[in-house]
């Protein structure tokens, strides 16, 4: 009996040996498979690195790729959506005691954006936007130029943008076409802009229809290519209307048209505006009128057609 029970003890001995050292075995591969996850690499990351880091400065750069590596495979994996993304990255950098600068640098452009996007003084009347083949025309032959321009740029994070001005060689100054483009790699926020406007003095007061044709070839790609008129008073606030929004490649002319409600004798700012963005895209968004021969061509001397239609 003796020798049996010291059969039986030698035994249950080594099971616990046994049973420790599987523990320890399924406790190495577990920390194994958690810092190989911790260590998946990020598309571009040195890139996206260096433009942190030359942005920001390396402490926050390296809070930014340590946070977004968190977040990004699970979108890439359907587990979040781009913008349930663009969330949790920006969310967490803001409590990083590093990171939190990035995350503020992003949200005063995205606040910024918005304010400008939805920047009305009043509930303007507008018209179907209609869409009309190229070379047709409104009835009314009023002509008003608008070829004085401005242009804005503004990029956060990993975001990038580039614009470019072409002028017609026989009239320095005059624009003849416009490469532009804005682009984010993994994080970030990027928008370029160009408007075209002149002084516009109604002699009536109602409802004026302007009328625009431009050639365009490009793309959007989890970003935008939004084209828009707009009218501004003399106070600066702005009333802004789009009249096409890119959603994939186009390439050709187009006629757009928006209406404005105007009070005569008084001068506003008539404009057309062609803007990309993108936004936390990911490694892949872009609005981009800018590489392989795309561009904004405004048809010489950007011009609107005008009626007024009461």
């Amino acid at each position: 009996m003796a020798q049996e029970s010291q059969s039986n003890g030698a035994a249950a001995s080594r099971r616990r040996v046994l049973t420790v050292l599987g523990a320890g075995v399924s406790l190495s591969t577990s920390v194994s498979v958690v810092s190989a996850e911790s260590e998946e690499k990020l598309p571009n990351q040195r890139e996206f690195r260096e433009r942190l880091e030359k942005r920001y400065g390396k402490g926050p750069a390296n809070a930014t790729v340590g946070v977004t590596k968190r977040f990004y495979h699970r979108k890439e994996d359907g587990e979040l959506s781009q913008a349930k993304y663009h969330e949790k990255v920006t969310e967490t950098l803001e409590d990083h005691p590093a990171g939190h600068v990035v995350a503020e640098d992003v949200k005063q452009a995205e606040k910024e954006k918005g304010i400008e996007d939805n920047s009305t003084e009043e509930q303007d009347t507008q018209s179907a936007q209609t869409v009309q083949p190229t070379g047709v025309s409104l009835s009314s032959t009023n002509t008003k130029d608008i070829q004085n321009y401005s242009t804005t740029k503004n990029s956060t994070a990993a975001g990038a943008n580039s614009l470019d001005i072409v002028f017609v060689d026989a009239a320095p100054g005059l624009v003849d076409l416009v490469n532009i483009s804005s682009t984010i790699l993994i994080y970030g926020t990027s928008t370029a802009r160009i408007r075209f406007y002149n002084t516009f003095t109604p002699d009536q007061t109602g409802d004026h229809n302007f009328e625009i044709t431009y050639d365009r070839k490009g793309k959007a790609t989890a970003g935008d290519g939004v084209f828009s008129l707009y009218r501004k008073k003399p106070s600066g606030s702005l009333n802004k209307k789009e009249v096409e929004s890119v959603s994939a490649f186009v390439d050709g002319s187009t006629t757009r048209d928006s209406t404005f409600s105007l009070q005569s004798g008084k001068e506003y700012t008539i404009g057309f505006e062609v803007q990309t963005s993108a936004s936390s895209a990911g490694g892949g968004g872009f609005g981009d009128f800018y590489k392989n021969d795309r561009k904004v061509n405004p048809n010489g001397t950007p011009s609107v057609e005008w009626e007024f239609i009461g």
